[in-house]
């Protein structure tokens, strides 16, 4: 059973991209493949799940204070073309104040009391699919899926719990709203 978990994770790393000068140094995850398909990422106070129909068609950039999935098919045309983070999904964040609030469009997932922290998801402001057919048709069936992905996320109560990787609850832990004027958190629809 050990060697199978194992090499569940070897693949899920396989499927996102080695940057060996971009470690994540502000979001550290795991990861793991549930018992239907769908891709978990267990961060320090959440987890959520990408759609099954994404595993191998999804890249994930680590950085700083967010982690960046991107459409693989496009980022590959898109850096082809010496283009850098083409095929632009959606990126996780974290936040110890509300600066994210000013970011065009973004989607504020909850506040952790223990660690202080706001989670949000950025989404793309403009269309970064790469524009060939096929390809275009691929990153719009998965943009499709965002809303499942935000549904799917579980912002944890304590480190304690997101370090013992708890089974995925089905619906979201509740979640405090951050004090933003009206407007200003922007819905993804």
């Amino acid at each position: 059973m050990k060697r199978i978990f194992v090499l569940l994770l070897a693949l899920m790393f396989a499927a996102l991209p080695a940057m060996a000068d971009s470690a994540p140094t502000g979001l550290p995850f795991t990861t793991d493949v549930a018992e239907d398909g769908s891709l978990v990422f267990y961060f320090e106070d959440l987890m959520f799940r990408l759609p099954a129909e994404w595993k191998d068609k999804v890249v994930g950039l680590p950085g700083n204070s967010c982690f960046g999935f991107y459409h693989r098919a496009s980022y590959e045309a898109y850096k082809a073309e010496g283009i850098e983070n083409g095929g632009f999904l959606f990126s996780l964040g974290a936040s110890v104040n509300h600066d994210f609030a000013e970011l065009p469009h973004f989607e504020y997932l909850g506040f952790n009391e223990n660690s202080c922290m706001n989670y949000f998801f950025v989404l793309p402001s403009d269309y970064p699919a790469y524009m060939q057919d096929d390809i275009r048709a691929e990153y719009d069936a998965m943009y499709a899926q965002m809303d499942e992905v935000i549904d799917s996320v579980v912002i944890y109560g304590t480190e304690t719990e997101a370090q013992t990787e708890p089974v995925p609850q089905a619906e979201p832990a509740p979640q405090t709203e951050p004090q933003v004027e009206q407007g200003q958190g922007n819905k993804h629809k």
